[in-house]
């Protein structure tokens, strides 16, 4: 993850887009169970991001059999967050199997940028039968995703949540473990290691680190 130097303004922007964002209904199925598509994702997004000067560009590449897709998240103050690359393997090398893992690569790095819960299970079977692959120790976030009846939260959800808890804390004067102590009991979530949090309780951490910033 790369970020501008400072973020004070996009952690604001971010917390109120957490507190306003709705997830969407499931609506589209695959052989692997229902998921959000890439259009309602989107439509998610930028229906929370009004008011709150956010912004997302998605940049795509290819290499060695993968499509990699990097988000940066930008605000109107000029600080940004980029998340990424994510990277999708394909395949076979035609234009049907990239554009699939080009979309889900696109859908699953949207999701995981801005916390929207997108899947129940892997729909990018056209291009894969793998997981999609984090730079940062995919073969980990493929292991903790079988060990759950629930979607956990991605490593860029993780890497978020941190640099905006440990942004407040400073600000707030502080410890990131009191924050983290603060929005876990507000969010009556169990508190456990962050890379065990599901996408549903991510989300509820974002939203009580929302309330707590005001």
């Amino acid at each position: 993850m790369d970020k501008s130097d400072d973020i004070k303004e996009i952690s604001k922007a971010l917390a109120k887009f957490h507190a306003a964002v709705k997830q969407p209904d499931k609506s589209s199925d695959s052989h692997y169970g229902k998921y959000v598509p890439l259009e309602k994702v989107a439509e998610a997004v930028d229906t929370a991001s009004k008011d709150t000067g956010l912004s997302y560009t998605q940049e795509v590449t290819s290499a060695d059999g993968s499509v990699g897709v990097t988000t940066m998240i930008t605000h109107e103050s000029g600080q940004y967050i980029t998340l990424g690359p994510l990277y999708m393997p394909v395949e076979a090398k035609n234009a049907q199997k990239f554009g699939s893992a080009e979309t889900y690569a696109r859908r699953y790095a949207l999701s995981a940028a801005f916390g929207i819960t997108s899947e129940t299970d892997d729909d990018g079977n056209a291009a894969s039968a793998n997981q999609p692959d984090q730079s940062t120790r995919p073969s980990q976030h493929q292991t903790r995703q079988q060990k759950t009846s629930e979607p956990l939260a991605s490593q860029q959800d993780v890497e978020e949540l941190d640099t905006l808890v440990t942004d407040f804390a400073g600000k707030d004067g502080t410890s990131p473990k009191v924050v983290y102590q603060n929005i876990f009991t507000s969010a009556k979530v169990q508190n456990k290691r962050l890379s065990s949090l599901t996408r549903p309780e991510m989300g509820a951490l974002k939203r009580a680190l929302s309330q707590l910033m005001g």
